[in-house]
């Protein structure tokens, strides 16, 4: 099968794009970008109500998870930040999306414990 979309839209399994996405998709489709990127939604929504990361997203930097389709997208190799190979992407702007990624946490309380956080070396969870 010869599939051919015209977006890419590649969120994490543990991830939901915000409920604004469709005017930020529409402008995306109708500008010259050929890659939109999202900020992370803060606080981390988490199953108990429990502040995650002191409130700060994770990941910090924005990631790149839609695309206008062109042949051969791919990850591999992976070079950071979710966005495409360098075979695929050269590095040029990306639409900036106001919309943000619901990054859902599924983290125990032992796990915050030693999950590591590149800004304070430990992913901290506290009580609201």
């Amino acid at each position: 099968m010869d599939v051919k979309p015209d977006l890419v839209l590649f969120p994490d399994e543990d991830e939901l794009f915000s409920q604004d996405i469709e005017e930020d998709l529409v402008l995306f489709w109708n500008g010259d970008k050929k890659y939109m990127m999202f900020e992370y939604a803060t606080p981390l929504p988490s199953i108990d109500g429990r502040v995650v990361n002191n409130g700060k997203p994770y990941p910090r930097k924005p990631h790149m998870k839609a695309f206008k389709w062109m042949p051969n997208l791919t990850y591999y190799p992976y070079p950071t930040l979710a966005r495409l190979s360098r075979s695929t992407y050269s590095g040029e702007d990306a639409y900036r999306s106001r919309a943000k990624i619901l990054h859902f946490c599924y983290y125990t309380k032992d796990m915050e414990r030693t999950h590591l956080d590149t800004t304070n070396k430990k992913m901290y969870a506290s009580r609201k």
